[in-house]
């Protein structure tokens, strides 16, 4: 990420753990837990969320967004004759693309 705090490790030295310091379980919550988009989102992303906060330990919903959007996307592919999984994937790419700073 060019951020030396949010380090993990390299390519050189390895990867050091960063469950905790990335709060990898930040979806571990009511609100996510019955969410039924957590199998897709888990919580949305760590860095999208210390963008829009100022803090990687946040959960970035998208809840509103895929009200809105997840069934138009699914359709669009599988007119496409894409599979769903396809879907899922083009979804967390405009997650990504969506970045208000």
């Amino acid at each position: 990420m060019g951020r030396e705090e949010l380090r993990i490790g390299s390519l050189a030295e390895g990867i050091d753990a960063y469950a905790v310091s990335h709060n990898l379980d930040v979806w571990k919550n009511d609100e996510c837990l019955e969410c039924a988009y957590l199998p897709i989102c888990f919580g949305g992303c760590r860095f999208l969320s210390l963008l829009r906060t100022g803090a990687i330990d946040g959960v970035d919903c998208r809840r509103a967004y895929l009200d809105a959007a997840l069934e138009q996307l699914v359709r669009q592919d599988l007119a496409m004759g894409r599979s769903w999984h396809s879907g899922v994937v083009n979804f967390v790419n405009i997650l990504l693309m969506d970045v208000t700073l």
